[in-house]
Protein backbone atom coordinates (compact mmCIF):
# COMPACT_ATOMS: atom_id res chain seq x y z
CA UNK A 1 0.00 0.00 0.00
CA UNK A 2 1.25 3.37 -0.83
CA UNK A 3 1.22 6.79 1.80
CA UNK A 4 -1.63 7.77 0.05
CA UNK A 5 -4.55 5.47 0.48
CA UNK A 6 -2.88 4.63 4.50
CA UNK A 7 -3.88 8.52 5.31
CA UNK A 8 -7.25 8.97 4.84
CA UNK A 9 -7.53 5.97 7.56
CA UNK A 10 -5.14 7.27 9.90
CA UNK A 11 -7.58 10.30 9.96
CA UNK A 12 -10.49 8.53 10.52
CA UNK A 13 -8.67 6.14 13.24
CA UNK A 14 -7.39 9.71 14.90
CA UNK A 15 -11.27 11.14 14.63
CA UNK A 16 -13.17 7.63 15.89
CA UNK A 17 -10.27 7.77 18.62
CA UNK A 18 -11.43 11.61 19.57
CA UNK A 19 -15.15 10.69 19.46
CA UNK A 20 -14.56 7.92 21.69
CA UNK A 21 -12.42 9.97 24.08
CA UNK A 22 -15.51 12.78 23.82
CA UNK A 23 -18.33 10.37 24.37
CA UNK A 24 -16.54 8.64 27.60
CA UNK A 25 -15.78 11.96 28.79
CA UNK A 26 -19.50 12.83 28.29
CA UNK A 27 -20.75 10.03 30.15
CA UNK A 28 -17.82 10.07 32.79
CA UNK A 29 -19.10 13.99 33.40
CA UNK A 30 -22.91 13.21 33.85
CA UNK A 31 -23.20 9.45 35.15
CA UNK A 32 -22.97 11.39 38.65
CA UNK A 33 -26.38 12.25 39.53
CA UNK A 34 -28.07 9.32 37.36
CA UNK A 35 -26.03 6.80 38.71
CA UNK A 36 -26.25 7.80 42.28
CA UNK A 37 -27.73 5.44 44.92
CA UNK A 38 -30.42 5.85 46.96
CA UNK A 39 -29.42 7.52 50.40
CA UNK A 40 -30.73 8.13 53.82
CA UNK A 41 -31.43 11.51 54.09
CA UNK A 42 -32.88 11.39 57.87
CA UNK A 43 -33.57 9.04 61.08
CA UNK A 44 -34.91 9.17 63.82
CA UNK A 45 -34.08 8.68 66.10
CA UNK A 46 -30.05 9.58 64.75
CA UNK A 47 -27.08 7.54 64.27
CA UNK A 48 -25.63 8.08 67.74
CA UNK A 49 -28.60 9.04 69.77
CA UNK A 50 -28.83 8.09 73.20
CA UNK A 51 -32.59 7.89 74.02
CA UNK A 52 -33.98 8.16 77.93
CA UNK A 53 -37.49 5.88 77.02
CA UNK A 54 -37.68 3.31 74.22
CA UNK A 55 -39.04 4.95 71.04
CA UNK A 56 -42.77 3.63 69.88
CA UNK A 57 -41.19 3.69 66.18
CA UNK A 58 -38.11 4.28 64.01
CA UNK A 59 -38.40 6.01 61.06
CA UNK A 60 -36.08 6.43 58.19
CA UNK A 61 -36.23 9.06 55.36
CA UNK A 62 -34.75 8.19 51.94
CA UNK A 63 -33.48 9.79 48.73
CA UNK A 64 -36.08 7.86 46.45
CA UNK A 65 -39.37 6.04 46.89
CA UNK A 66 -39.05 2.90 48.43
CA UNK A 67 -40.42 -0.63 47.04
CA UNK A 68 -41.89 -2.40 49.55
CA UNK A 69 -41.26 -6.03 48.44
CA UNK A 70 -37.19 -5.40 48.33
CA UNK A 71 -36.87 -3.69 51.62
CA UNK A 72 -35.52 -5.61 54.39
CA UNK A 73 -35.21 -4.55 57.84
CA UNK A 74 -33.14 -6.28 61.42
CA UNK A 75 -33.18 -4.79 64.71
CA UNK A 76 -30.23 -5.98 66.80
CA UNK A 77 -30.58 -5.78 70.77
CA UNK A 78 -27.60 -4.83 72.50
CA UNK A 79 -27.09 -9.09 73.10
CA UNK A 80 -26.76 -9.65 69.94
CA UNK A 81 -29.85 -10.80 69.21
CA UNK A 82 -31.88 -10.24 66.41
CA UNK A 83 -35.48 -8.93 67.73
CA UNK A 84 -39.12 -9.97 65.75
CA UNK A 85 -40.21 -7.36 64.50
CA UNK A 86 -43.83 -6.22 62.64
CA UNK A 87 -43.77 -5.58 59.20
CA UNK A 88 -42.71 -1.77 58.53
CA UNK A 89 -45.06 0.71 56.56
CA UNK A 90 -43.60 1.99 53.76
CA UNK A 91 -44.96 5.45 52.31
CA UNK A 92 -43.38 7.08 49.17
CA UNK A 93 -39.62 7.63 50.85
CA UNK A 94 -40.33 7.30 54.56
CA UNK A 95 -39.94 3.75 56.35
CA UNK A 96 -41.97 3.66 59.82
CA UNK A 97 -40.80 0.37 61.58
CA UNK A 98 -42.99 0.08 65.19
CA UNK A 99 -40.40 -0.23 68.05
CA UNK A 100 -39.78 -3.22 70.31
CA UNK A 101 -37.02 -2.99 72.51
CA UNK A 102 -36.94 -6.13 75.18
CA UNK A 103 -33.88 -4.40 77.03
CA UNK A 104 -31.99 -1.39 77.90
CA UNK A 105 -28.84 -0.86 76.00
CA UNK A 106 -27.59 -0.16 72.28
CA UNK A 107 -29.40 -1.40 69.15
CA UNK A 108 -28.59 -1.84 66.08
CA UNK A 109 -31.31 -1.46 63.51
CA UNK A 110 -29.98 -1.79 59.72
CA UNK A 111 -31.74 -1.43 56.48
CA UNK A 112 -31.56 -2.82 53.01
CA UNK A 113 -33.25 -1.07 50.24
CA UNK A 114 -32.92 -1.29 46.00
CA UNK A 115 -32.01 1.99 44.28
CA UNK A 116 -34.01 2.98 41.16
CA UNK A 117 -30.87 1.77 39.59
CA UNK A 118 -31.58 -1.48 41.19
CA UNK A 119 -28.62 -1.58 43.20
CA UNK A 120 -28.83 -2.78 46.91
CA UNK A 121 -27.92 -0.60 49.43
CA UNK A 122 -27.53 -1.07 53.19
CA UNK A 123 -26.82 0.64 56.08
CA UNK A 124 -27.09 1.01 59.58
CA UNK A 125 -28.36 3.54 62.67
CA UNK A 126 -27.08 2.96 66.28
CA UNK A 127 -28.73 4.25 68.85
CA UNK A 128 -29.26 3.58 72.95
CA UNK A 129 -32.06 3.40 75.08
CA UNK A 130 -31.36 4.04 78.60
CA UNK A 131 -34.94 1.98 79.87
CA UNK A 132 -37.46 0.18 78.42
CA UNK A 133 -41.31 -0.45 79.58
CA UNK A 134 -41.95 -3.71 81.71
CA UNK A 135 -42.76 -5.93 78.72
CA UNK A 136 -46.14 -7.65 79.80
CA UNK A 137 -44.90 -10.84 77.71
CA UNK A 138 -41.65 -11.96 76.50
CA UNK A 139 -40.75 -11.15 72.93
CA UNK A 140 -40.06 -13.78 70.39
CA UNK A 141 -36.52 -14.27 69.04
CA UNK A 142 -35.69 -14.96 65.53
CA UNK A 143 -33.68 -17.90 64.90
CA UNK A 144 -33.51 -16.72 61.46
CA UNK A 145 -32.12 -12.91 61.28
CA UNK A 146 -33.25 -10.91 58.51
CA UNK A 147 -29.65 -9.54 57.45
CA UNK A 148 -26.71 -11.30 58.04
CA UNK A 149 -25.34 -9.79 61.20
CA UNK A 150 -21.97 -9.93 59.86
CA UNK A 151 -23.01 -7.56 57.01
CA UNK A 152 -24.97 -5.31 59.52
CA UNK A 153 -24.31 -1.77 58.75
CA UNK A 154 -21.98 -2.26 56.09
CA UNK A 155 -22.49 0.10 53.22
CA UNK A 156 -22.88 -1.52 49.76
CA UNK A 157 -19.86 -1.41 47.79
CA UNK A 158 -20.08 1.61 45.37
CA UNK A 159 -19.65 1.44 41.33
CA UNK A 160 -20.33 1.88 37.86
CA UNK A 161 -24.07 0.46 37.17
CA UNK A 162 -24.03 -2.29 34.63
CA UNK A 163 -26.64 -0.20 32.74
CA UNK A 164 -23.69 2.70 31.93
CA UNK A 165 -21.06 -0.45 31.07
CA UNK A 166 -24.00 -1.26 28.42
CA UNK A 167 -24.51 1.65 27.28
CA UNK A 168 -20.42 2.60 26.60
CA UNK A 169 -20.14 -0.77 24.88
CA UNK A 170 -23.09 -0.53 22.51
CA UNK A 171 -21.47 3.47 21.65
CA UNK A 172 -18.00 1.61 21.15
CA UNK A 173 -19.44 -1.18 19.11
CA UNK A 174 -21.36 1.36 16.76
CA UNK A 175 -18.35 3.29 16.28
CA UNK A 176 -15.82 0.55 15.87
CA UNK A 177 -18.49 -0.98 13.27
CA UNK A 178 -18.44 2.66 11.89
CA UNK A 179 -14.72 2.72 11.55
CA UNK A 180 -14.52 -0.23 9.80
CA UNK A 181 -16.56 0.30 7.08
CA UNK A 182 -14.98 3.69 6.34
CA UNK A 183 -11.83 1.37 6.59
CA UNK A 184 -13.46 -1.20 3.83
CA UNK A 185 -14.44 1.69 1.81
CA UNK A 186 -10.90 3.56 1.66
CA UNK A 187 -9.23 0.28 0.55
Amino acid sequence: MSDVTTLPFVKTLRAVAVSLAAIAMTLFLTAGPAAAHAQLRTSDPADGDTLAEAPEELVLEFSEQLDAPSTQVALVAPDGEVVTLPDPVIEGDTLTQPGVFPVAGEYTFSYRIVSADGHPVEGSVVFTVESVPEPTATPEQSSQPTTDSAEAGQPAEGGVSWGVVGLVAAVAAVVIAGALLVWRKLR
